[in-house]
């Protein structure tokens, strides 16, 4: 289908090249007619997939114009087809930088998780949860900027009208979208991924893992984590606040973004500067940026928490078998239990 499409104008754009393939959406290159920009278009048969599903994603991206999240640039449907167009993220993933370094040293990680915390933020302030924060979902451009992506379990939420689907990744998932019958506003279980996030960040390492959905589950309701010795007292005391049961007594993103650890970058910070992408764009990283949103759902496990990658030493061959498994991380620090003793 998208290779006929090659040439065709739609909207303001020419399609180009095909990038790639998923259950529900085809991706290609597109060009600006006028300007000649180069970016992304997803293409989705709306007979194969819930016309709804679509439409929320895109009103939620919609919503948030931010430096730090990926920006829609124009929708149009023709004959069943719809054509998202969105900014190119040239830099790869999050989730690739982590394994490509091990782990991150706590100053670089302090850079981007401001950046990820000033874009969910941002989603909250307008009425939209994420609900599917991980590495996976945050990219990087061609500055290594922060780019959050992936909309497909986003929701609009106002307060006292609680949410009760629970979705999500497993090993991101906090416990009260483990309940039976889960009710929640939304910004607090966003706060507990990214308390995931940043653990995952500067361990290389997730906070709760286990070989066994169940277990998995055991170990987040019980909120039982360790954190190597490495860490700084700051960022162990920043984490415990994010990873907190009781949602009522865990952190909300305002207080994340005035805790100590992230004081220094936020002296420093300016608002994030909306950089022209590359001209050479990493085709397999669009199709993948690209397909998360249409695609995510067809591997969704228990209450419809998706699966996600593992961490570890983590070899290219390897990658793709482990695309969707829980398996164990190779822990290779000292390890003590989390400190719960406030740090600032």
């Amino acid at each position: 289908m998208s290779s006929s499409l090659m040439g065709t104008i739609v909207g303001d754009y020419e399609i180009g090249g095909f990038l790639g393939r998923g259950q529900f959406a085809s991706v290609n290159m597109a060009t600006h007619a006028k300007t000649g920009e180069t970016v992304a278009v997803k293409i989705i048969n709306t007979s194969k997939m819930d016309r709804v599903k679509i439409e929320r994603e895109v009103e939620n991206q919609r919503a948030v114009r931010h430096p730090n999240i990926i920006r829609l640039m124009e929708i149009t449907e023709v004959d069943g087809l719809v054509f998202v167009f969105m900014e190119r993220a040239t830099g790869g993933d999050l989730f690739e930088l982590i394994i490509a370094r091990s782990r991150l040293q706590e100053p670089e990680a302090r850079q981007y998780f401001w950046q990820i915390v000033d874009a969910v933020s941002f989603c909250h302030r307008n009425g939209v949860v994420h609900r599917d924060l991980k590495p996976e979902n945050i990219f990087l451009d061609s500055n290594m900027n922060v780019k959050l992506g992936d909309f497909g379990l986003s929701a609009r939420f106002e307060w006292g009208t609680p949410l009760t689907e629970s979705v999500g990744s497993p090993n991101y998932a906090s416990p009260e979208l483990l309940q039976r019958a889960c009710s929640y506003q939304g910004p607090e279980v966003d706060v507990w991924a990214l308390g995931c996030v940043l653990y995952a960040m500067i361990t290389g390492t997730l906070p709760f893992d286990a070989d066994r959905i169940d277990a998995l589950f055991k170990l987040i309701k019980s909120g039982t984590y360790r954190m190597p010795g490495y860490v700084s007292v700051e960022a162990k005391d920043l984490i415990s606040k994010m990873l907190t049961i009781d949602r009522d007594a865990r952190a909300s993103v305002a207080d994340v973004q005035r805790h100590c650890w992230l004081e220094e970058q936020a002296k420093k910070s300016v608002p994030a500067k909306e950089v022209k992408a590359a001209d050479d764009p990493n085709p397999k990283l669009l199709a993948k940026m690209l397909l998360a949103m249409t695609d995510g759902g067809a591997n969704q496990v228990s209450h419809k928490i998706r699966s996600c990658r593992s961490f570890g030493h983590v070899t290219a061959k390897r990658r793709a078998s482990q695309c969707s498994s829980f398996g164990s991380f190779a822990r290779a620090c000292s390890m003590e239990s989390v400190v719960t003793t406030p740090a600032c």
